[in-house]
């Protein structure tokens, strides 16, 4: 698969606190990625959503601030994190690049349920895999909801997915948002683009390259300049 996306992560010095509330350093110095797209509604464009992407020695933080007036949702109920795939939610996928290896879900709903799973090729789940040590802070905003999700690295390591034995991995970003006028249907946003006709994230193509950089300076994106770079 060649991948067309690059989602390069630096390195924070302290973990965030996962709150829901973006206000740590780390999101104004960092650019978020905003560049979702409606594969399957190209004449549509997504309202506004920012990923940041950061890690530690501890997590790999995945946080979002969705553009959303009228998002569905709800808490915790009996259907437990199944119920996620009746919300709108925001998806991070992790995959080592196998074809026929797992790849490692997380759906997440504005109240910060999440749905996670492992899977393999094509739509095989294992919905009874756990990311022990998953810590989601949320937030419900004027626009929206604000979603902060530390993915731990212990935990996917165990499960053969160990992001620190090697720099650059698979991952992909996605959102799930709730018809207003007809709930039973979504619209469906992600950054790279499958270019298929089938309404599915679930495919190698919908992956880019996931780079955790070892030091305090991440490479700058494909064919921007290269600037001054931090460590939080």
């Amino acid at each position: 698969m060649a991948a067309q996306h690059t989602f390069d992560v630096p390195r924070l010095k302290s973990p965030l606190t996962l709150d829901g509330k973006l206000d740590e350093e780390c999101y104004r110095i960092f650019e978020p990625y905003t560049e979702f797209v409606y594969p399957w509604e190209p004449e549509h464009t997504p309202p506004p959503t920012k990923a940041w992407l950061f890690w530690d020695d501890t997590y790999l933080y995945s946080c979002w601030d969705v553009d959303d007036d009228h998002f569905i949702t709800a808490p915790p109920g009996p259907d437990g994190k199944l119920a996620v795939l009746d919300h709108s939610r925001v998806e991070i996928f992790l995959w080592n690049g196998d074809p026929k290896g797992s790849y490692y879900g997380f759906e997440i709903n504005p109240h910060g349920l999440t749905l996670d799973y492992e899977a393999r090729f094509h739509r095989i789940f294992n919905r009874d895999w756990t990311c022990h040590g998953l810590k989601i802070g949320s937030s419900r905003t004027e626009r929206g909801y604000c979603i902060e999700a530390a993915i731990p690295l212990d935990t996917l390591a165990a499960s053969g997915y160990d992001l620190r034995s090697q720099w650059m991995w698979r991952a992909g970003l996605y959102r799930a948002e709730k018809d207003a006028e007809n709930p039973e249907e979504f619209h469906w946003s992600c950054i790279v683009n499958p270019h298929r006709e089938e309404v599915d994230f679930h495919i190698p193509e919908t992956f880019g390259i996931l780079a955790l950089h070892p030091t305090d300076k991440p490479m700058a994106r494909p064919d921007e300049p290269e600037e001054q770079e931090h460590e939080i």
